[in-house]
């Protein structure tokens, strides 16, 4: 996902989802990824990287990955607050509940 592109955005997920990563980023930016499955579901998403991280329930584990719902024609919305780590921009992900894609 390039960041430069605006602030939101969104993917349908046509196969299983191998690699994620995030170009440019503005720190104290808010940004929103929706990933769509198409009408087949079943997709998979895994392969974040580096500096992407998501809070959980139990924050000692901060890197985990949510889950995501894979029921065709919904979204998993993904919200992430960009603040710099020791060196790099680090990306703070919070997974919202999975919402059905709208008509288009």
């Amino acid at each position: 996902m390039d960041w430069d592109n605006g602030n939101k955005q969104v993917c349908v997920m046509t196969g299983n989802v191998t690699s994620v990563t995030f170009n440019h980023g503005t720190p104290g930016t808010t940004y929103t990824l929706k990933m769509f499955q198409d009408g087949t579901g079943n997709r998979t998403l895994v392969g974040w990287a580096a500096g992407i991280m998501f809070v959980t329930g139990d924050l000692s584990n901060s890197t985990s990955t949510p889950g995501i719902t894979t029921k065709a024609n919904t979204a998993n919305i993904f919200t992430f607050d960009t603040s710099f780590g020791t060196s790099t921009k680090i990306f703070m992900g919070a997974k919202d509940c999975d919402r059905q894609k709208p008509n288009v």
